[in-house]
């Protein structure tokens, strides 16, 4: 799409505040669903987003990949904290 560094960076950087913002979140839901459910909607969310990732073009908009990868980002940050936790 011929982004810069900073660019890509800047572009990803959403997703990575949306993980980061929703690990005390998981880990809260975490103390009172258990591990299963969590992984269960969060590995969905992420499944069906990343194939939702192939319909992009190179007419995709800056804020609309940003869109996509901040929500992809939620079912990380739902599905990682927990399913890596030994109980």
């Amino acid at each position: 799409m011929g982004y810069t560094p900073m660019e890509t960076g800047l572009m990803m950087m959403p997703m990575a505040l949306v993980t980061g913002f929703m690990m005390p979140i998981s880990g809260k839901l975490f103390d009172k669903f258990g591990a299963f459910w969590l992984g269960i909607i969060g590995m969905s969310i992420v499944v069906v987003v990343t194939y939702y990732l192939h319909t992009l073009s190179l007419d995709t908009s800056y804020r609309h990949l940003q869109i996509i990868l901040s929500i992809r980002a939620v079912g990380l940050g739902l599905a990682t904290m927990p399913l890596t936790l030994r109980e």
